[in-house]
């Protein structure tokens, strides 16, 4: 959702839920096919524009209209399919990174986000995790008390080691009783 390459955007702050009609029908299509399958389908709205790829100084920390259409296109999603069987999450923004924000103001984004969906959705988890791309050493700092019933999560780049992050994913869910689950491992506690 925002700026990315010719024929991938799905931006459009004219039509329903400021989503684009033909990625919209794709949308639509593809997530009728999984939950006929019977496949559990966790949607995610990612925005590298939105997080300030390529040093934007427009994002969602410094943009208020920016923040609030994609706090819309929530509202919408979450309207559209939160009735469908097999939504099993709700990913607010994945890996964010954006310039010079904060592991506080990512937490704070997600913390203005939740109550929104949570509006219209008090049961469907949401899925949550750290500033710098998802980056597990810095997982304590997405936790939040503002809604018990969230996934944390954050991606397990190690290629030596391989399992050197799972003490700590441990600590954090002996910790705060909360789920989590590195990806791509997709080891869930």
């Amino acid at each position: 959702w925002g700026d990315w390459k010719p024929g991938v955007d799905c931006k459009d702050s004219a039509s329903p839920g400021h989503i684009e009609p033909g990625h919209l029908a794709l949308l639509d299509q593809t997530i009728a096919w999984a939950v006929s399958q019977k496949l559990w389908v966790v949607l995610f709205v990612d925005s590298n524009y939105g997080q300030g790829a390529n040093g934007a100084t427009d994002n969602f920390w410094t943009d208020a209209a920016m923040k609030h259409e994609f706090v819309e296109v929530w509202q919408f999603l979450v309207r559209r399919y939160g009735s469908l069987p097999y939504i099993g999450a709700w990913e607010i923004l994945p890996e964010p990174h954006a310039v010079d924000v904060t592991d506080a103001q990512v937490k704070d984004f997600y913390d203005s986000i939740i109550p929104v969906i949570r509006a219209i959705d008090p049961k469907t988890p949401i899925v949550v995790g750290p500033n710098d791309s998802y980056n597990l050493h810095r997982l304590e700092a997405s936790f939040t008390t503002i809604d018990p019933s969230l996934i944390y999560t954050g991606d397990y780049f190690i290629f030596d080691n391989t399992l050197g992050r799972m003490p700590q994913i441990d600590a954090f869910v002996a910790k705060h009783h909360a789920p989590a689950v590195a990806r791509p491992l997709e080891r869930a506690h």
